[in-house]
């Protein structure tokens, strides 16, 4: 369990006695013992000073050798990579935890494929630069204190089947950079929180199709940066987790689902390409704002949705042959699209959903629910698109035109059927 001590004085002695606190003196400066040693051929010290390249060690204040002789020492650096700056004189490896704690200074990620098993900062107060990323595969404990700095991420890892990760941070501490993946596609991948959490920026940097699970009945904060996600990433949330976006952030797409993904009322939230909601559960967009650009969002699960249009509306909106349920009046300002294999979609809620310009349905699909469809915006022409041949259903339970002076066209190259309880043209003109 290498214990970090760089940063400090590492003198080289024979058979020495000292205990932690005690202090000794040599060539006019002061060093303090970080660790207690009993015959010991190294000691740690932090130093007021340089001390001379041999000689020897006086006692000042506490218990200890009254004069420990030393053959050489090595000054202070904090590079992770140097073996003498590790207390057991060895770099953490993938079957050994990093630790760090009360008597540890700052430490430099100096190089890349820095890894460990567990990573752990209880009680450490200082700072530890990520220049580069260190991977943990094990258990990552972060302690209230722990400073951050560099563009490094702590890199939670899995190299095996039906492994859990535990993240444990402080409450109060912020960790600006987060990321978990795998090289190989592993199921059963879970990261399991303690209490509830905040990153600046978290990435699911995965290169293969694997599935990650984060549960803990917590949330799960994104503070003011952005949650990244490669094309093949994916990540759902336990059915009590909560994924809150707060501050200005970025999503940018992929595929997020399940539990409870929602905005706080300083969120003001862009998602940057296309997003996949592959796991039922909630969206609970009510306060903030959130902008979809011009990107899809592709419901292929069961969804609870509350997204008024004070807050934002979608650009793109794939329906799903599982149900959309509405808490709010919500807006696609372009089309609504039903494609591929989707045979039906049900929007079910007393509120609306409003398309601002065009159905593009397969033939062969059926719209039903409870909920209203309705076609607006005053100044976009819109239309049923049946996009190949055969017939279209719309038996949700009310259809609602309300085009203004635009024009709404009702696909004439393949069948419509209109089985709505209520079919109501409030204004604008029909071409069919």
């Amino acid at each position: 369990m290498p214990t970090w001590r760089g940063n400090t004085y590492r003198f080289t002695v024979t058979a020495a006695n000292a205990t932690a606190g005690a202090t000794y003196t040599n060539n006019t400066q002061t060093f303090t013992v970080t660790d207690t040693i009993v015959g010991g051929t190294a000691l740690y010290c932090f130093g007021t000073g340089a001390p001379t390249a041999t000689g020897t060690l006086t006692l000042a204040t506490g218990t200890g050798d009254a004069t420990i002789t030393f053959s050489a020492n090595t000054a202070p650096n904090t590079n992770w990579g140097t073996p003498s700056n590790w207390l057991e004189n060895a770099i953490p490896t993938t079957t050994t935890t990093a630790v760090f704690d009360a008597q540890s200074r700052d430490c430099t990620v100096n190089a890349s494929n820095r890894a460990c098993s567990d990573f752990t900062t209880t009680n450490y107060t200082n700072t530890i630069t990520f220049t580069f990323d260190v991977e943990v595969n094990g258990t990552t404990t972060l302690g209230a204190g722990m400073l951050f700095a560099g563009t490094g991420f702590i890199n939670i890892r899995f190299t095996a089947n039906s492994q859990t990760r535990t993240l444990d941070v402080a409450t109060g501490l912020t960790v600006p950079r987060l990321a978990y993946g795998s090289a190989v596609a592993y199921t059963g991948a879970t990261i399991s929180l303690t209490r509830s959490t905040t990153v600046t920026n978290l990435t699911n940097n995965n290169s293969t199709s694997s599935v990650f699970t984060i549960t803990g009945a917590f949330t799960l904060t994104l503070s003011g940066g952005t949650l990244t996600h490669t094309s093949t990433g994916r990540t759902i949330l336990g059915s009590t987790t909560i994924f809150e976006f707060s501050g200005t952030c970025t999503l940018t797409g992929g595929n997020l689902s399940a539990g409870t993904v929602k905005t706080s009322s300083s969120a003001n939230l862009t998602i940057s390409s296309n997003w996949t909601y592959a796991n039922s559960g909630t969206i609970d967009f009510s306060l903030g704002t959130v902008s979809f650009g011009t990107i899809r969002f592709q419901q292929n699960a069961a969804l609870t949705l509350n997204f008024p249009s004070s807050v934002g509306s979608f650009y793109n909106y794939g329906g799903s042959p599982s149900a959309l349920t509405l808490q709010s009046d919500v807006v696609v300002n372009n089309d609504y699209i039903i494609d591929g294999a989707i045979a039906s979609h049900a929007i079910n809620g007393a509120f609306k959903f409003i398309i601002q310009r065009n159905a593009s349905i397969n033939a062969g699909a059926t719209i039903s629910g409870t909920a209203t469809m309705s076609f607006e915006g005053t100044a976009n022409n819109g239309a049923i698109v049946i996009t190949t041949a055969g017939t279209v259903t719309l038996s949700i339970a009310a259809i609602n035109i309300q085009k203004s002076t635009a024009q709404f066209t009702l696909n004439n190259t393949a069948s419509l059927v209109i089985s709505s309880a209520n079919y109501t043209l409030t204004s604008g003109t029909i071409v069919h």
